[in-house]
């Protein structure tokens, strides 16, 4: 049973995932998706079936034309990382299918975020600092050891382990020595909410930067995106070019891409 049970996970799970060679071949399927999507299928997020569908298809045209076409296909690769390159380097991180924006959209969207922003501060402030010292605390614990990068955050996790906790009784005991009870009590029950919250807080502050700087820069220079729009049609034209050369059989999976 168990057997019988575990051979069809497996087989649904080869029929959601799109099975490729290795990462640089993944990281070019996903930026190929994204890129067809924001232009092909109006940015709208597709669902998980539609999603594994497209990328098995898109894996098998590409095990196909690197023996069959591997010049053609390289061609289109340099054109894929290079729009993507340029894009992040216009500071509009991967948001391929932007388009300029209202200045109203836009002044809508910063004060809907600086709401938020300012209506979770005071959690976040408190979040922070209740591990601000642990945090500070584990990095100076780690520094003297001078790990390899690689193995920097399993340092940090076990030096963690120890530091936090220590840390968190020290802060409670000069809450409790200075208030009393309730200051003691509610830093016990806000203590790993306001952790989380502190953090999510954050990367939505990154996040607005982010955006907001993509935003500008697409409002001021109004051309960025009509010029980002025609390289993105034309690296989908050469795609669909391509693709036309596969045969249809093996986008289907029903033949293997021979060399």
């Amino acid at each position: 049973m168990l057997a019988r049970l575990t051979a069809r996970l497996g087989e649904a799970m080869r029929g959601l995932i799109a099975e490729v060679d290795d990462r640089q071949t993944l990281r070019l399927v996903e930026r190929a998706e994204r890129l067809w999507r924001a232009e092909r299928d109006g940015g709208a997020p597709p669902d998980a079936a539609a999603r594994a569908d497209w990328r098995r298809r898109a894996t098998r045209a590409y095990r196909y034309l690197i023996h069959h076409d591997p010049v053609g296909l390289e061609i289109l690769r340099g054109l894929v990382e290079r729009y993507v390159k340029d894009v992040e380097a216009a500071s509009l991180g991967t948001a391929v299918g932007l388009r300029p924006p209202g200045a109203r959209v836009v002044l809508r969207y910063a004060m809907r975020q600086l709401a938020i922003l300012l209506g979770g501060l005071p959690l976040a402030l408190w979040g922070l600092a209740s591990h601000a010292a642990p945090y500070w605390l584990t990095g100076a614990a780690v520094k003297p050891l001078r790990p390899e990068p690689d193995v920097e955050a399993t340092y940090k996790l076990v030096a963690g382990i120890l530091i936090y906790p220590l840390a968190w009784i020290a802060e409670g005991w000069l809450l409790w020595r200075a208030g009393g009870g309730w200051p003691l009590a509610l830093f016990v029950v806000l203590l790993m909410p306001s952790g989380f919250f502190a953090l999510a807080w954050s990367e939505r502050l990154r996040r607005l930067y982010r955006e907001s700087r993509a935003l500008l820069r697409l409002v001021v220079d109004r051309d960025l995106g009509r010029h980002l729009g025609e390289r993105r049609r034309a690296i989908l034209d050469e795609m669909d070019r391509a693709v036309a050369r596969v045969p249809e059989p093996v986008l289907a999976g029903r033949e293997e891409p021979r060399a």
